[in-house]
């Protein structure tokens, strides 16, 4: 079922990390769609010169501000030729073996519109020429037993985890983007809960075990980095009390999710309300101290890295 799965790349800029991307997540079979809406070149010259299979690249506007990033992400759909879609970032890793059970997943359950799994994080450096990987560690992520209708978006809002880099069919990905834009949010962190809460108003969500996605931690830039300073440096979730302009953004958020799922706006707030009154962290704190120790301490070269990402790959048929 490879060979019907979308991978879109969204681009602003950081060319330095495309062309590592593309060495380590290019796999035939797979259709690629890359979005570049940087502010420079040097993506665009890149991709004029790859002559890889599948690969499909558009110049999109300039993502100045986040209204134009959202729009390059619906504009996506209308080029998406197959059944599913996942995104990444272009300075993360995908597991391809994890990736390969979970589409399966789609086919024993047609009801199921996301699928995801476990995610990794790693920190990256290079020495001596060489690419070296710090020993992937989890990151800490809430587990449900099943994400659907109401339930669903309590148990996502009262233990947070998004969805970003789950798989989708098209169709809700298209869903969920159209209205996304149509919200007019421009807050990221917003944009990243109201494509996670989308979820299970729209369809069902498998939560499976494994891992299918590397993110680096160390990254020297983001775009959510940047998109976050044009508005102020505190914890996103404290805006909610300090900043007006994101509580009407919020209100906005539960009114679309509320229309979507066609249910009292009442309802979603009190749902909401639990992500920003009574959300619960993952892991002990001391444990997820010890990891964060030992992905700074242990480094692999790439060679012996890229053998143990498909270990990583297992794919349990429990929800977790």
């Amino acid at each position: 079922m490879s060979k019907n799965l979308t991978i879109i790349l969204p681009l602003k800029d950081r060319a330095e990390l495309t062309e590592w991307w593309l060495r380590n997540n290019y796999k035939s079979g797979i259709s690629y769609l890359i979005l570049d809406g940087s502010l420079g070149d040097e993506n665009e010259k890149f991709f004029l010169k790859c002559s890889k299979e599948r690969i499909t690249y558009k110049r999109c506007p300039p993502d100045r501000d986040l209204a134009q990033f959202v729009k390059k992400m619906q504009s996506a759909t209308q080029w998406i030729k197959t059944d599913y879609v996942m995104c990444s970032d272009n300075d993360d890793l995908i597991n391809f073996s994890n990736v390969k059970n979970l589409l399966n997943l789609f086919s024993e359950n047609p009801d199921l519109i996301c699928v995801d799994s476990g995610k990794l994080g790693f920190n990256f450096r290079i020495k001596f020429g060489v690419d070296f990987y710090s020993l992937p560690v989890p990151l800490p992520l809430s587990r449900h037993e099943n994400i659907s209708g109401l339930n669903g978006l309590n148990e996502l809002a009262s233990r947070y985890r998004a969805l970003w880099y789950g798989i989708f069919t098209a169709g809700s990905y298209k869903k969920i983007w159209t209205k996304i834009n149509e919200s007019g949010i421009e807050d990221i962190y917003l944009i990243e809960l109201m494509h996670t809460f989308m979820v299970p108003l729209v369809g069902s969500c498998y939560i499976s075990g494994g891992s299918n996605y590397f993110r680096m931690l160390n990254s020297p830039s983001s775009s959510a980095a940047s998109y976050r300073n044009l508005n102020n440096n505190r914890p996103h979730s404290c805006n909610i009390v300090f900043d007006q302009q994101y509580r009407s953004q919020v209100n906005v958020m539960v009114k679309i999710l509320a229309e979507t799922y066609n249910c009292n706006v009442h309802v979603v707030e009190n749902a909401i309300e639990k992500y920003y009154c009574y959300r619960k962290f993952s892991g002990p704190y001391a444990v997820r101290l010890i990891l964060a120790l030992l992905r700074k301490v242990i480094f692999i070269p790439g060679f012996v890295f890229s053998f143990l990402i498909p270990l990583f790959g297992y794919c349990s048929r429990k929800r977790i």
